[in-house]
């Protein structure tokens, strides 16, 4: 696991995410109790860009349980 990853995985913590590292079908996510699941690609190329793009969808998901 790279150090990006475990740096999302910390702050995520403190937002009321929590990360499961291995799902039925293989991909590891993000889950939270109001606003789903997030995935995170399970061999990216690039760990930095990869979590750049997750923390843009724990964003995303936040907004849309927002506008309902």
């Amino acid at each position: 696991m790279n150090t990006h990853l475990r740096k999302l995985i910390k702050e995520s913590r403190k937002k009321g995410w929590e990360f499961d590292p291995v799902q039925s079908n293989g991909a590891q996510h993000f889950e939270h109790k109001q606003y789903g699941r997030v995935y995170v690609a399970c061999t990216p190329a690039d760990w930095h860009d990869e979590c750049i793009y997750t923390r843009q969808r724990m964003r995303r998901a936040k907004r849309r349980f927002l506008d309902k």
